[in-house]
């Protein structure tokens, strides 16, 4: 059984690093998209592997990158007997010692992918958001190697995953994301969605400026204090910097 892992990425130097060594310890091979990254990706990404496409930055039309990146792996010389793990460049999983363990036990009984929750990490690198759905997502990341297709109409908020999968598993392995766990990160996201003519709840939730947060924290042993809402003045000045 081989193990793949999968990533399309544009411009996140400060986290594809992180994810692709965590990556790099359990999967046979590496597969990535790099959208014309211009910070430097792309040269920590060639780091780990040779095999990277080059598309032009899209991002309303993830599906059909993502669908080239599957064409990619398809003319590959593998053995049939494959999975495909996908992460987000700012992801690791909570327990990536038991991925392979996972695929295994898929492989015995009949299921062709597995779930995984989201743990969103908020202002923090320990205490994840409970509250506004950030912790209602579980995301369909592993996927057994076949004739898989996404979803490549362009646009926002599309399907993630291959929308041919049939029977998926409820895995007890978590992915931590780190897209939210600073200031300036949840600035950065919160203005390319804007950018992109998202508005109302779906991207004013983002703001770190409400003040009844409900977080949690990953486990017992609490390394740092739980994170405090930022003003709205603090907001401002991180939008505009």
């Amino acid at each position: 059984m081989k193990l793949i892992g999968f990533c399309k990425f544009f411009n996140d130097k400060d986290n594809l690093g992180n994810m692709l060594t965590e990556m790099n310890r359990i999967c046979d091979l590496i597969v990535l998209c790099d959208d014309s990254s211009t910070d430097g990706s792309k040269e920590i990404a060639e780091r780990f592997t040779k095999h990277i496409i080059t598309l032009p930055d899209d991002f309303e039309a993830e599906g059909e990158h993502k669908q080239k990146l599957l064409e990619y792996i398809r003319g590959l010389d593998l053995q049939d007997d494959a999975w495909i793990l996908q992460l987000d460049s700012d992801e690791v999983l909570d327990k990536p010692e038991e991925i392979k363990n996972l695929c295994e036990f898929l492989n015995e009984n009949g299921y062709d992918s597995a779930l995984f929750h989201l743990k969103n990490l908020f202002l923090s690198n320990q205490w994840y958001r409970l509250d506004n759905q950030f912790n209602s997502l579980w995301k369909l990341n592993l996927w057994k190697f076949s004739e898989l297709k996404f979803d490549i109409s362009r646009g926002l908020h599309k399907p993630q995953n291959p929308i041919n999968l049939s029977k998926p598993f409820h895995s007890n392995i978590s992915i931590l994301h780190f897209g939210f766990s600073t200031p300036d990160l949840i600035a950065k996201k919160y203005k390319k969605y804007k950018s992109l003519g998202q508005q109302g709840y779906a991207l004013e939730r983002l703001k770190p400026t409400i003040q009844k947060m409900n977080l949690k924290s990953l486990n017992n042993d609490i390394l740092e204090p739980e994170p405090k809402p930022l003003t709205e003045q603090q907001w401002e000045d991180i939008l505009n910097a």
